[in-house]
C-alpha cells in the first residue's frame, strides 16, 4: 500500500531530523490520505479506526498546520500581496515556536517511521483480502455515498465552514480514488471523476488560504479591502466549481 505510506514515510524520517516546508507538505498530504483510508475502512468493515496511534498522528497534523499556517501567509504576502501590505504579517517567533512543538510531537516513538509503518499495513489489511471486484465496487458505494454528503452540504452554503468541510469530502475522493487507481490501473471508473473533483478542490484551497490570511489581518489594515475582494472573488470560483462538480 505504497499510495498510503510511501511519501508519508520518508516525510516523518526527514522532519525528525531537519524541518523542511517540502517534507512538511508531504506529511501533511500523508496525513490526508490516512484520514481517507480510516474513512473508506470505516465505510467498508463498520469499524472505525481509533487508538494512540490515530489520536497521536492527529495531534502531529494539528500542529504542523500551525506552522503551516504562518508558512503559507508569508508565501501569500510574498507572491501577489506584500506591495499592498505595509508591513510583515508573518511572525518569526511564532514560526520558531511552532517548529519546535510540531518536532517535539514527530518525535515521539509511536511517530516513528517503523510502528507507523506497522500500523498502516493493519489500517490496509481489509483492502487486501478483497477480490479486484469487490474493491471496486465498494470504490464505487463510497463515491456514491461521498456524492451524496456533498449534496448535503452545498444546501448549507454559503456557510464558510460548510465550504471548508466540502474541500475535505471532495479530498476523500480523490485520495481513495486515487488509490484504487494505482491498485487497479484500467479497471475502475476513477479515471474521468478525478480531474473535476481535483480543480474544485484546488479553487476551494484558493479561497480557503485567502480566508486564512484575511482573518489574521487588523480590520483597519490599508489592505484589508483589497484582499476582500479577492476572497470574494476566489469564494465565488469555489462556488461556480462545486455548481459544476454536483451537476
Amino acid at each position: 500500500m505504497s499510495y498510503f505510506s510511501g511519501k508519508f514515510l520518508k516525510a516523518v524520517r526527514r522532519i525528525r531530523h531537519r524541518m523542511d516546508e517540502r517534507h512538511i507538505h508531504n506529511f501533511r498530504l500523508g496525513v490526508k490520505r490516512l484520514r481517507a483510508l480510516w474513512a473508506f475502512r470505516e465505510w467498508v468493515t463498520g469499524k472505525r479506526v481509533s487508538g494512540q496511534d490515530r489520536k497521536l498522528i492527529q495531534k502531529a497534523f494539528k500542529r504542523s498546520g500551525t506552522l503551516r499556517d504562518i508558512q503559507v501567509r508569508q508565501e501569500i504576502l510574498e507572491d501577489d500581496l506584500q506591495p499592498l501590505m505595509g508591513h510583515e504579517t508573518a511572525n518569526h517567533a511564532d514560526s520558531k515556536k511552532a517548529g519546535k512543538r510540531f518536532r517535539e510531537t514527530i518525535r515521539q516513538k509511536r511517530l516513528s517511521p517503523r510502528h507507523l509503518a506497522s500500523r498502516i499495513r493493519k489500517w490496509t489489511s481489509f483492502a487486501d483480502r478483497m477480490s479486484d471486484e469487490k474493491l471496486v465496487i465498494n470504490g464505487e458505494s463510497f463515491y456514491l455515498r461521498g456524492m451524496e454528503r456533498l449534496h448535503q452540504l452545498a444546501a448549507q452554503l454559503p456557510d464558510d465552514r460548510v465550504l471548508h468541510q466540502i474541500r475535505k469530502e471532495i479530498k476523500h475522493l480523490i485520495y481513495i480514488g486515487q488509490f484504487l487507481e494505482e491498485a487497479l490501473p484500467g479497471h475502475t471508473p476513477w479515471h474521468d471523476r478525478l480531474p473535476v473533483l481535483i480543480t474544485t478542490a484546488a479553487r476551494i484551497g484558493e479561497w480557503h488560504d485567502l480566508h486564512l490570511l484575511t482573518s489574521r489581518l487588523p480590520s483597519d489594515d490599508p489592505s484589508r479591502q483589497t484582499t476582500d475582494d479577492l476572497l470574494e472573488q476566489a469564494r465565488t470560483k469555489a462556488m461556480q466549481g462545486i455548481h459544476q462538480l454536483l451537476g
